[in-house]
């Protein structure tokens, strides 16, 4: 029991790195979708990709754009 309980303890911070990874990929899918699905010109342009494609490439493209923004307007 001992030794399964230091084996989880030793997997966590990987785990949680993973988890991270995931989690990071899963939010830049569901924010892309509410582009795609609610602006007509950006799923017409998406339409040759898969849904879930098309959400994450719209993800990034949208969440770039934001931190590139942000990063601007901070050191001005």
């Amino acid at each position: 029991m001992r030794l399964s309980g230091e084996a989880l303890v030793a997997s966590l911070p990987k785990v949680i790195r993973i988890l991270a990874v995931i989690g990071a990929v899963a939010m830049l899918v569901v924010g892309g979708g509410m582009f795609v699905h609610n602006i007509d010109a950006v799923h017409f342009v998406l339409a040759f990709l898969p849904s879930l494609l098309a959400d994450l490439v719209s993800g990034l493209i949208v969440g770039s754009a934001l931190f590139l923004g942000l990063q601007v307007y901070n050191h001005s």
